[in-house]
């Protein structure tokens, strides 16, 4: 379960996955149920009341589920602790938040919780951070969106690489994004050294190139 506030406003949605799991023969299957309107206060009694009639909606009763996960917000973890399942931290929310706390944003307990998740991205990062950042966005949204430096990127032999891995694009809200973004840019750093260094290469491209101390960084 996901719960965020929209940004600009105080209304707050909810986004609620089912799993159904059977642990015999490691199957689990997904199904998402969209996104509803939350209403009233954001405290825990009304958060686990809203969760509990959203089962009942969907069919489900509380008893039915076995654990619930959710990100680290202190007002949601007390409201899925006065249900019986076991709660579980999203393993994606406590990546975004170590890797926030990184970039010099919000701290790793996520301490920042009932801030959108947009502006929480771009609370307080350190300067130098923020501007690698800013430059690996441009730098993955330049190789998909531009199709000559996408066939360079495609078709040059790096060596240690079968073939070219893709980008990945930074979502705002998706927690665990700019740790992918991030990521995805670093393992592919040998293909990308050596297309900055090709005559091929335009002038646009080349104010999205990153220092060694960037990928130092990084």
């Amino acid at each position: 379960m996901d719960l965020r506030t929209e940004e600009h406003t105080q209304r707050s949605f909810g986004l609620v996955v089912i799993r159904f799991v059977d642990p015999t023969i490691t199957f689990m299957q997904v199904v998402p149920q969209g996104t509803s309107l939350f209403s009233g206060r954001r405290i825990s009694d009304m958060i686990s009341r809203w969760f509990s009639e959203l089962l009942t909606y969907f069919g489900l009763a509380v008893g039915d589920v076995a654990s619930t996960t959710t990100d680290s917000s202190a007002k949601v973890q007390k409201a899925m602790r006065l249900l019986p399942a076991e709660w579980v931290l999203s393993v994606s929310h406590a990546l975004h938040n170590s890797v926030n706390h990184a970039l010099g944003g919000a701290s790793a307990s996520g301490r920042h919780d009932d801030v959108p998740h947009s502006a929480q991205r771009e609370t307080g990062e350190k300067p130098a951070t923020k501007e690698l950042v800013k430059r690996v966005r441009k730098l993955v949204g330049l190789f998909e969106h531009t199709e000559r430096s996408s066939a360079i990127y495609r078709e040059l032999v790096a060596e240690g690489e079968d073939e070219a891995r893709s980008l990945v694009s930074d979502v705002t809200t998706r927690w665990r994004s700019t740790y992918d973004t991030l990521a995805r840019s670093y393992t592919v750093y040998n293909r990308l050294r050596h297309i900055f260094d090709t005559a091929d290469i335009g002038a646009r491209a080349l104010k999205c190139r990153s220092s060694s101390n960037d990928w130092n960084r990084m």
